[in-house]
């Protein structure tokens, strides 16, 4: 939750330029990847079969790479589609600031609908 919030704050917010909204924005997405990431890791090792474990553990920060390199190409598919391809101005800026973020909420509730699945997977595997 912390990370879409602070993700659609960044989206509504950006664009005015505010540094307090800025950084309440940075700090709860920061917070909930902190928070999260250790989880998945334990809970995706727990899960998987004994044998498989080894492979489990470093699979999660291979799929970490893998989301990073496929998202920053999707932020540049975002910020060239929303006007910073052309000439770069303030009004391009803005847009692009705005777009950067907001297009990828939708992709953040999806990750809140997984996240719910795997824990509820979890739970049930005990």
């Amino acid at each position: 939750m912390c990370i879409a919030i602070g993700a659609a704050g960044f989206a509504v917010r950006r664009a005015e330029g505010s540094l307090l909204a800025t950084v309440v924005c940075a700090l709860l997405q920061g917070a909930g990847f902190g928070v999260c990431w250790p989880a998945i890791v334990q809970r995706t090792v727990r899960l998987s079969a004994p044998a498989d474990r080894s492979l489990a553990s470093s699979s999660v920060s291979t799929m970490q790479r893998i989301g990073y390199a496929v998202g920053t190409a999707a932020v540049g598919i975002a910020a060239n589609l929303s006007g910073l391809s052309g000439s770069i101005s303030a009004t391009a800026a803005k847009t692009a600031g705005f777009w950067v973020f907001a297009a990828f909420v939708p992709m953040l509730v999806l990750g809140l609908v997984c996240a719910w699945r795997f824990t509820a997977t979890a739970a049930s595997a005990k």
